[in-house]
């Protein structure tokens, strides 16, 4: 989902945060929820967009223990025109890769 209460400098700093993820089965059934504490850190500006990489492991609730990647790539244009607006950035989106892998056991 979008990225709520972004500023315009935070794709272009270092970050860390907690994400709650809440799991869904069949139906819209809740399945769960994952606590993952992560860091983000811009890997790559391009003259079209900028790719953010967020990697964690997840703290608290299902699958303790696993690693995540997500990496979320932001449109330049969208950065700009939204950020020289009074109300600057209020969220992010873009298309996302989101993986988590369990621990080795």
């Amino acid at each position: 989902g979008p990225i709520k209460n972004a500023s315009c400098l935070d794709t272009l700093l270092f970050s860390s945060g907690t994400l709650r993820l809440t799991w869904r089965g069949p139906g819209g059934a809740s399945a769960g929820e994952s606590e993952v504490f992560f860091s983000s850190i811009v890997t790559g500006v391009e003259d079209v967009a900028t790719i953010v990489t967020d990697t964690g492991t997840v703290t608290a609730g299902k699958f303790v223990g696993a690693k995540m990647v997500r990496v979320t790539t932001f449109a330049n244009n969208i950065l700009a025109l939204q950020c020289v607006t009074p109300e600057g950035l209020s969220d992010l989106n873009g298309p996302m890769t989101f993986v988590l892998t369990p621990p080795l056991l």
